[in-house]
């Protein structure tokens, strides 16, 4: 199963509604000499610039850069951040004028176009599936269901979930000695509360998306079902209630056998696109899967992955522009940046540098993902982050400065709306805010 969950929702939500973020104390960034982009070929070179570095103020050592606090009114602004290392943890929502929690929602996924949340819970009976308004927490709607299920999938809009029945033990077992599986699937309709759909398929499945529409269900069905080793992407047409036979395959693809992890994802704010980070435990590489919801065609782009370290390729992490139609690939542990164009579905330009550090350590949980980025409202600037430090990517002149030193493990990241400041949640930290323009750390009100 995919240890990034849902990945996509939240990703997409922080995009559309620039939200995120929280915490840590306060330190100033420090310079870092502009690495040249390297480039690849047939792409075309990208122009330096020094001005970003060259704004970084220098302090002597042992004093802290603090800013002023300016704006002296800090907008009511909302950011989210998730419990480190869950996909579906627990969300608090900040409010950024205050530094104080707003309200938390259960563990759960949002929808894409970032209106509403979805969060499924275990009763004495079954499962109950409980709806959200995201900007206000405010509980709208319960739907009941009998037994247990998981919640697996939200279309974009939120009008259609998907939820995946959770096979007991004895039934588990059984499968595996006959090394067969059956998945139990229902498409609910929000917005009466009812099923709209039903489905029993034979096979070890796991829900990718819905489309848009809820004409369509995109799976990922695991072969062999029983200790799989690789998998397959399927189409279930759910206006025929009808499994499309076939794979659906990148057609310039030249492996026949896709087998690894799907690691993070994200969907795009118009409904377009399904975007996902699988890391190839056949080839050692990291490919994005980008699949177009509406001609429902995938295309795979292979990704810069060094030496083939697979640990260091889990330290990728995907945002898009504003635009939705250029997609960053960012890695802080590699030390590099890819940018797609998914008019093309190819990689237009690459740019490099020197990383710091390796990544975070996490102790907890070594499968969980821990770097995150965040593209700045008009798409200039890129955040990313491996765990520890962040960087800073100029989307224009594709030069990367840094990094925004970090004291502790960085659990979220986000930007305030105009784009001016930058906001970072670390474990046990209060929130840390920066100055976008100078790279200083801002006085931010904290809470008690």
């Amino acid at each position: 199963m995919r240890p990034f969950a849902i990945l996509a929702g939240l990703v997409a939500v922080l995009l559309v509604i620039a939200l995120q973020a929280c915490g840590l104390t306060s330190q100033p960034a420090q310079p870092l000499a502009v690495v040249a982009p390297q480039r690849d070929e047939g792409v075309a070179p990208v122009a330096l610039s020094a001005s970003t570095a060259a704004s970084r103020v220098e302090e002597p050592a042992g004093k802290t850069a603090v800013a002023p606090a300016l704006p002296e009114a800090w907008p009511s602004e909302l950011f989210f951040v998730r419990n480190t290392g869950d996909a579906q943890g627990e969300m608090t929502a900040y409010d950024m004028s205050t530094g104080r929690a707003r309200f938390k929602l259960p563990p759960g996924i949002p929808s894409p176009d970032g209106k509403h949340y979805y969060a499924a819970q275990p009763t004495e009976t079954g499962t109950l599936l409980r709806i959200y308004e995201l900007g206000t927490g405010r509980h709208e709607k319960r739907v009941a269901f009998d037994g247990l299920w998981a919640l697996t999938g939200v279309s974009w809009s939120g009008r259609w979930v998907a939820m995946t029945r959770v096979p007991g033990e004895d039934e588990q077992q059984a499968w595996a000695k006959t090394k067969t599986w059956k998945t139990d699937i229902q498409i609910l309709d929000t917005a009466s509360g009812q099923a709209a759909h039903t489905l029993t398929l034979d096979g070890n499945f796991e829900v990718e998306t819905i489309s848009p529409s809820g004409d369509a269900l995109f799976l990922i069905e695991h072969l062999p079902a029983v200790n799989p080793n690789h998998y397959l992407i399927r189409l279930f047409d759910l206006r025929i209630e009808s499994l499309v036979p076939g794979a659906l395959r990148d057609k310039s693809a030249t492996d026949e056998v896709m087998a690894g992890l799907a690691w993070d994802g994200l969907a795009s704010p118009n409904g377009r696109w399904l975007l996902t980070l699988y890391l190839s435990t056949l080839r050692n590489t990291a490919f994005v899967h980008t699949l177009d919801l509406s001609d429902k065609y995938p295309v795979c782009i292979d990704l810069p992955s060094g030496s083939g370290d697979f640990n260091q390729l889990k330290y990728y992490s995907l945002a898009l522009a504003p635009s939705g139609w250029r997609l960053f690939a960012a890695n802080a542990v590699l030390g590099v940046v890819a940018e797609i164009s998914l008019s093309s579905r190819s990689v237009t330009r690459r740019a490099t540098f020197q990383p710091r550090s390796f990544g975070a350590a996490n102790a907890s949980n070594p499968q969980s993902q821990l770097s995150r980025s965040v593209v700045s409202k008009d798409g200039s600037k890129l955040y990313f982050t491996s765990g520890l430090d962040v960087w800073v990517y100029d989307t224009a002149s594709g030069e990367v400065d840094g990094p925004f030193l970090i004291n502790g493990r960085i659990s979220a990241l986000g930007l305030s709306g105009d784009g001016k400041r930058l906001y970072v949640a670390a474990e046990k930290q209060p929130l840390l805010v920066f100055d976008t323009q100078s790279g200083l750390a801002l006085n931010f009100p904290q809470a008690n």
